[in-house]
Parts: structure tokens; C-alpha cells; sequence
């Protein structure tokens, strides 16, 4: 009898240091999943961010950069029938530094455009180049219908 109680405290104990050791290693599988996620979580964000910065640019280039005045931190933009398509306000955008660098439209012409640099992008307006591409931004666009009469 005394074999039998010693039997079963001793298979009582190994049950607990089994169960113990099994909670154990679930606790650090816990653990190493949640840190695990977040690392998978920070790679996307890495991978994609390129992707979201740049989104806001619409189509292929509309025109180029004909000219700067550094004066008055106006950039004139090279576009065909630019008084048709573009109005005051409408928005276009350029890449520099792989950064999207927003422009405002103040007043369009025949060819030209002549746009101001939004001023959170003060910046960067010493890097813009004449000839480099111009394209649509596509936040804030508006669609805009023009009814042509003879």
C-alpha cells in the first residue's frame, strides 16, 4: 500500500512538472508570437510605405519645368493646352528626392502654368530642375466639366 501512495505522489509530481513545463513553453510560444507580429507588422509597413508616399501622383508626366523664379518661389510648367485642363487651384505634383512635392496652380496659360510650392516643401524648391516631369495629384482632384460654345 505504502508502494502504491508513493507510486501515485511521485506520478503527481512528474504530471505537474510536465503540465508546468508545457505551460511553460506555451508561454514563451505567446511571447515569441506577439514579437514575432509585430516584426512582420513593421516589414510590411517598410515594404508598402514607398507605396503610399507615392500614391497620390495620378498618370504619366503632363509636361515638364520650363522655369524657376527664385524670387518669388514660382515654378512655371510647360503643358499643351494648359488653359483647358488646368483652372486656379488645381493641384500637380513633382518628384524630388523620391518625395512628392505639391504645387498649387495660381495662373494658367496657352502652354504654361505657373504654380506656387505649397510651404511645407519650401525646402526642397532649390533641388527642383528645369525639365523634370510633371504630374496630376490626385488628393484633392476635382472633376471639372467645361462647356464650350461657337
Amino acid at each position: 500500500m505504502l508502494f502504491i501512495k508513493k507510486l501515485a505522489l511521485n506520478l503527481i509530481i512528474l504530471f505537474n512538472l510536465f503540465y508546468l513545463k508545457i505551460v511553460q513553453q506555451q508561454y514563451i510560444l505567446r511571447l515569441f508570437m506577439k514579437k514575432l507580429s509585430k516584426f512582420f507588422a513593421f516589414i510590411l509597413v517598410l515594404l508598402f510605405s514607398e507605396n503610399f508616399l507615392s500614391a497620390a501622383i495620378v498618370g504619366s508626366p503632363l509636361g515638364k519645368v520650363y522655369q524657376k523664379n527664385s524670387a518669388s518661389k514660382e515654378i512655371v510648367i510647360a503643358i499643351p493646352k494648359a488653359a483647358e485642363k488646368y483652372q486656379m487651384g488645381d493641384k500637380l505634383a513633382i518628384v524630388v528626392n523620391n518625395k512628392e512635392v505639391v504645387l498649387t496652380v495660381t495662373f494658367p496659360m496657352m502652354t504654361l502654368v505657373k504654380t506656387k510650392l505649397d510651404p511645407k516643401y519650401a525646402a526642397l524648391f532649390d533641388r527642383i530642375n528645369t525639365g523634370m516631369p510633371v504630374y496630376k495629384y490626385g488628393k484633392d482632384e476635382k472633376i471639372i466639366t467645361k462647356y464650350h460654345t461657337d
